[in-house]
């Protein structure tokens, strides 16, 4: 049996799983989480192009754009809530497959869930299907995409988009098998962005999902995909991996009986989640308040080889971001950033924080080591070493990112993060509505309510 047709028997069966209180529970979490994002950036110039230019291309729609009062049409609102969401870095990451699952998911279940009048049960279970799929996919890659120049997200992102897609509108094995071999023509996510700090990311889970109601569409109307889109001689994993892919039906065996979305994890600081337990390090290192910023004469980051080209190569670069991208992808900048202002929120990737003059005169004393001693790519671990003029060692080591199943953050920090990100963008009462019938997802009948408090 080829992965895709497994794939496809394990979707259209998905309605006969029970599914745990505590899989709604975080999937309800996560949707919260992306959503707030998603309006928190609103007024960035990237929010305000992509706008701009889905506006100038749309036709008519009737699916609402997270703080805006606008309606785009299906496939134009993905791309629009998408880039939203994952724009600011602050939307969440499944850790062991390094995909950021709502930023395509939740915007694709909840346009095909409007235009397609779906409960939010039904937008639930899409959603999470999507998630348990994706994430396992991503978990063959072995956490190396992203070293060898592919972001997770939008190679690894339309396929948990395509099943979700095709579970909404009710398709049979077949359709579902063939639009995943559709997808494998429309999987894509470069990472050249990261040397530039050029905006294409932002795009990436947009195109996922967004492509995924192509290959859905088309498969429903008999149009014939690749049957062996993961482990065919020009699948997937071959093209990626080689011929180390191992046996991938085995990662799918526990689906319905273990959950991928319970090691969803939210993001504390709006940055590559590879940062994070860095940035966490350099916070407990800031409130022993033992040393005085003059005192530093370097700080080593220890951090595992398959992550450094990420946010730590080219060096200089790093240590000097130019814009607030560059800066999101710097271990050096947010280390310095919290050592010097005991912070990294979204203040300290405005214009003026990055030229701040003791941040940068800190980030230039950052360098990094490779090193095999940490949990990636199942966690995210930091270690930072910060070497005194007066010969002391100041060490701190933290193996589980914060946000992640082993550091788990509380139900209040989301409440919290979701309202921050929200204030100054829609008023306080509607705001409080939006997070209410969110919160209630599970138990309404429609989406209509929730499309119509984003356009009020």
């Amino acid at each position: 049996m080829s992965l895709s047709k497994k794939i496809a028997g394990l979707c259209h069966n998905f309605k006969e799983l029970k599914i745990p209180n505590s899989v709604y529970d975080k999937a309800t979490e996560g949707i919260i989480d992306g959503t707030g994002v998603g309006i928190a950036a609103k007024n960035y110039n990237f929010a305000k192009s992509i706008v701009k230019t889905l506006i100038q291309l749309s036709e008519k729609g009737d699916v609402s754009i997270f703080g805006h009062k606008l309606r785009l049409s299906v496939r134009d609102s993905v791309v629009a809530n998408s880039a939203l969401i994952h724009g600011l870095d602050f939307d969440d990451t499944h850790v062991g497959s390094v995909t950021h699952c709502t930023a395509s998911l939740w915007p694709t279940c909840y346009a095909l869930g409007v235009s397609m009048k779906k409960s939010g049960r039904d937008t639930l279970d899409a959603y999470i299907l999507g998630y348990e799929i994706a994430t396992r996919l991503g978990l063959l890659a072995k956490g190396v995409l992203q070293s060898k120049g592919y972001h997770p997200t939008g190679v690894i992102g339309i396929f948990g988009c395509t099943v979700s897609a095709c579970y909404l509108k009710g398709h049979n094995t077949d359709e579902i098998e063939n639009a995943l071999g559709i997808a494998l023509s429309m999987s894509s996510g470069n990472m050249q962005f990261i040397d530039e700090g050029a905006w294409n990311k932002r795009l990436h889970p947009g195109w996922a999902g967004q492509s995924a109601i192509f290959a859905s569409s088309f498969a429903k109307n008999g149009f014939i995909g690749p049957k062996l889109a993961f482990e065919g001689r020009f699948g997937l994993f071959r093209m990626m991996l080689g011929d180390n892919i191992g046996n991938p039906h085995q990662v799918f065996d526990d689906l319905g009986l273990k959950w991928k979305i319970l090691e969803n994890a939210i993001k504390p600081y709006p940055a590559c989640h590879f940062n994070h337990a860095f940035a966490d390090c350099a916070l407990d290192l800031y409130d022993q308040e033992n040393f005085e910023l003059d005192d530093i004469e370097k700080v080593v980051a220890y951090i595992h080889p398959d992550q450094v080209s990420s946010v730590c190569e080219p060096l200089e670069k790093k240590q000097q971001p130019q814009n607030h991208y560059e800066a999101q992808f710097s271990v050096p900048y947010i280390v310095a950033s919290v050592l010097v202002k005991g912070k990294f929120s979204l203040e300290q990737l405005e214009p003026e924080a990055l030229k701040n003059k003791k941040v940068l005169e800190i980030s230039k004393k950052i360098t990094y080591k490779e090193t095999f001693d940490s949990e990636y790519p199942n966690y995210f671990s930091g270690w930072l070493v910060i070497h005194l003029k007066n010969g002391n060692i100041l060490e701190k080591k933290i193996r589980y990112n914060r946000g992640s199943i082993k550091n788990p953050i509380a139900k209040k920090f989301v409440m919290k993060k979701y309202f921050d990100n929200i204030k100054n963008i829609i008023e306080p009462n509607r705001g409080k509505l939006i997070y209410s019938a969110l919160e209630k997802l599970r138990e309404s009948s429609s989406l209509n309510e929730l499309n119509n408090l984003f356009f009020e």
